[in-house]
């Protein structure tokens, strides 16, 4: 008799295993391994996200079922529907709230959620939930500004950002909220928002509140 839940459970088994190979690589690695390591533990993660909603279609308590490759693997806590990473310094946080506020109506239906590092939960280890959430992200928004391309963010996960969105395993959108030089870097040949080679701070209300519309609509497209 087919068992299809059983079926499910034991690709979870075979990713645990690759979980601790995985680990052990990790532990002995050179500096040089580190961005393919990188990847391969995005790849280990979605494929441990699929798994486990397949798992959940025939077990809704699935999640507690693999508590330890859960914790290994830390899932990123989004929401339904396209997952939006949202990328920003401190100073930049007003720019965050209006992206939200602009797309509350996808969020409040279930097509859309969105995440940024302002969420890590006190004692959560802060580079392993933020580099789970950028590996399993549909889209990053790159609230650009020279503060951010020199923040540790950046630093620590640009490369990683840049190669998820060469194999087209994510998309990447800059917006641009305070005039920068970006010359150089890997977003440079993508669509950068707003239109015009203008930073949002330069733009007037009416101007501002357009972008932002236009900025919704082609997330909304992309759902």
């Amino acid at each position: 008799i087919d068992d299809p839940a059983s079926d499910v459970r034991n690709t979870l088994s075979l990713l645990h295993t690759r979980c601790l190979l995985l680990e052990r690589r990790e532990a002995e690695a050179a500096d040089s391994e580190e961005l393919e390591l990188k990847l391969e533990r995005a790849r280990l993660t979605n494929a441990f996200l699929t798994t486990l909603d397949d798992l959940e279609r025939y077990d809704t308590n699935a999640k507690q079922g693999v508590p330890e490759l859960t914790n290994r693997l830390i899932t990123p806590e989004w929401g339904s529907g396209m997952r939006l990473f949202l990328a920003y310094v401190t100073l930049d946080k007003d720019y965050g709230e209006r992206i939200r506020h602009q797309m509350r109506l996808m969020t409040a239906r279930g097509t859309a959620s969105i995440w940024s590092p302002a969420e890590v939960r006190r004692g959560d280890d802060i580079a392993k939930v933020t580099r789970a959430h950028v590996q399993t992200a549909d889209v990053i928004l790159l609230l650009l500004s020279p503060e951010l391309l020199a923040s540790e963010f950046y630093q620590e996960y640009g490369t990683l950002i840049e190669t998820l969105h060469g194999e087209q395993q994510l998309q990447v959108m800059p917006l641009c909220v305070r005039s920068c030089d970006y010359e150089g870097h890997f977003f440079e040949s993508v669509r950068i928002y707003p239109e015009g080679d203008r930073a949002m701070e330069e733009l007037s209300v009416s101007e501002a509140h357009a972008a932002y519309a236009e900025l919704s609509n082609v997330l909304f497209d992309r759902i």
